[in-house]
């Protein structure tokens, strides 16, 4: 209705809103895979169709249409074969590809793009970016964390194809580790990025919200479900953690605190807050409450919900041992400050 009236003014559409209105006007007929290729391949053939239009085109058969990897493959060897010979996928797409598949659980076939000199591919792609393999490992966690073989051949391809690691990868790789329960792997990745940072590039809010998240599960308390969860050998402790995040921060912004930083933020915050709640470490969490003071950040609801939770579930653990004491007002130290005075924007 909307393309009509667009057309009846004199505007004439784009080939990519053409081709999109074309293919779901056509799935109404439910098309076989070859009547669809037919028409892609018809409007591929035009020179104003580039790859822009035929990232809008997966998105819109993933996304709305729900078609499998495979048929997008497809898509995307009919668009190469109306190019010229040898011509090869932009960094951009090759992304969208890999997602595409990494995000269906399909590794051999996000492997398949990454790899230029994959066999059985009429199409090529640029050599990959860094980026292309952190889409990759970041899906992969999400989709299916025991993936190990992929996460392997990642770290090797990158090797053999002279990529340097950066922020973001580093930090899809340390999420994967936790995702897995390689806590050990996860704080050696955490140590060798301190080791190489500098005043400009350092762990930021998500590397210390990944590790916080390692850190609660390791804080837990030791039943069937969570015994495997030990503390690596070397690991920091939370609060050491939580002391290089604010040196991290106070490098990034040279001294001056109240401003912001990529290391800092409302999450990683209530993170570590929930961390020291579970810990019953009540003076790193006054700690934590003066962070947000500090660094002029307001505290959420999350922030309530984790030290009202964490007090109230201290104070029912306790009443179980009220009636064994001889003295009840002992137990009811640690949960007796003026909290109304610790809340951030209070001096």
């Amino acid at each position: 209705m909307i393309c009509g009236r667009m057309t009846a003014e004199g505007f004439i559409p784009s080939p990519s809103i053409r081709t999109q209105m074309r293919i779901m006007k056509l799935a109404e007929m439910f098309p076989t895979e070859e009547n669809l290729l037919e028409i892609l391949q018809e409007a591929f053939s035009q020179e104003s169709y580039d790859e822009d239009c035929l990232r809008d085109l997966l998105n819109l058969l993933v996304d709305s249409m729900q078609c499998d990897p495979t048929f997008i493959d497809k898509v995307a060897e009919t668009f190469c074969q109306s190019r010229d010979p040898g011509y090869i996928f932009s960094p951009q797409t090759t992304r969208l590809l890999v997602r595409i598949h990494s995000q269906a659980s399909s590794a051999a076939g996000a492997q398949r793009w990454l790899n230029p000199k994959a066999e059985g591919t009429s199409s090529g792609t640029v050599p990959p970016d860094v980026q292309s393999y952190t889409t990759l490992l970041r899906d992969l966690g999400a989709q299916d964390p025991e993936a190990s073989a992929a996460y392997h051949w990642v770290l090797q391809r990158m090797q053999e194809d002279g990529l340097a690691p950066d922020l973001p990868f580093f930090n899809a790789l340390l999420a994967s580790e936790i995702s897995r329960g390689h806590y050990d792997k996860a704080f050696a990745i955490y140590q060798l990025l301190m080791k190489h940072r500098t005043r400009s590039v350092t762990p930021d809010a998500y590397t210390y919200a990944s590790l916080f998240r390692a850190q609660h599960r390791i804080s837990q308390p030791h039943s069937v479900h969570t015994r495997r969860h030990r503390r690596p050998q070397g690991a920091p402790s939370p609060r050491q953690l939580y002391q290089e995040m604010l040196d991290c921060h106070d490098s990034r912004t040279r001294g001056r605190l109240s401003q912001s930083s990529p290391v800092v933020d409302t999450t990683v915050l209530n993170k570590a807050l929930r961390v020291f709640m579970r810990r019953h470490d009540y003076a790193a969490v006054y700690v934590v409450l003066r962070t947000f003071w500090m660094c002029k950040l307001s505290p959420t609801l999350a922030t309530y919900r984790v030290v009202v939770g964490g007090l109230l579930a201290r104070i029912q653990n306790e009443l179980r041992r009220l009636s064994e004491a001889h003295d009840p007002s002992v137990h009811w130290r640690g949960v007796s400050w003026d909290w109304d005075r610790v809340l951030p924007g209070r001096p």
